[in-house]
């Protein structure tokens, strides 16, 4: 029951809200993923310090301990504390989800195309798809378009809604 609950909220929040405009915790943990990412390779070649000796693998491993694991331990650690409250470890539970998915900005992208390809406006499809796709669109169709378009909101709805909610739950 709570965790239909949060993902209720979570999806609430997010039709209501959207995307957090100023600081959206997902782009905080990538960037400070790029930072790690970078101290380790650094670290990797540098002869005087012990990481000389690991190899990509290996930190690539070290790397997903060190961004991963503190985040889980610190998100269980509350959920535990708040398990005799369960409609307050619901609320916190939609909250952490309503902060991993993207159901209203992928639905604003897919309309950002939709609408000018419906309306005949190429230019503005082209741009807009080219905003969600990641190859060349300044000579697409049509049905090029709608077609890169539909590719891409399946697939990143799996990642924006669908993978983590199923996760979630």
């Amino acid at each position: 029951m709570t965790i239909a609950l949060s993902v209720l909220i979570a999806l609430v929040l997010d039709y209501f809200f959207k995307e957090p405009k100023r600081f959206h915790p997902l782009v905080g943990f990538g960037n400070w993923v790029s930072i790690l990412e970078k101290r380790l390779r650094q670290g990797s070649q540098d002869k005087l310090t012990f990481l000389h000796k690991v190899d990509t693998k290996q930190l690539g491993m070290m790397a997903w301990c060190i961004a991963v694991i503190p985040i889980v331990i610190v998100g269980w650690s509350v959920q535990f504390s708040l398990s005799q409250w369960p409609i307050v470890s619901a609320i916190f539970g939609g909250i952490v989800l309503y902060l991993c998915i993207g159901w209203q900005s992928l639905l604003g992208h897919a309309l950002a195309i939709a609408t000018p390809l419906k309306e005949g406006n190429m230019v503005d499809a082209r741009q807009a798809v080219g905003m969600i796709v990641s190859r060349d669109t300044s000579e697409l169709s049509g049905e090029a378009i709608a077609s890169a378009a539909t590719e891409s909101v399946l697939e990143n709805g799996a990642d924006a809604i669908y993978s983590a909610i199923f996760w979630f739950c």
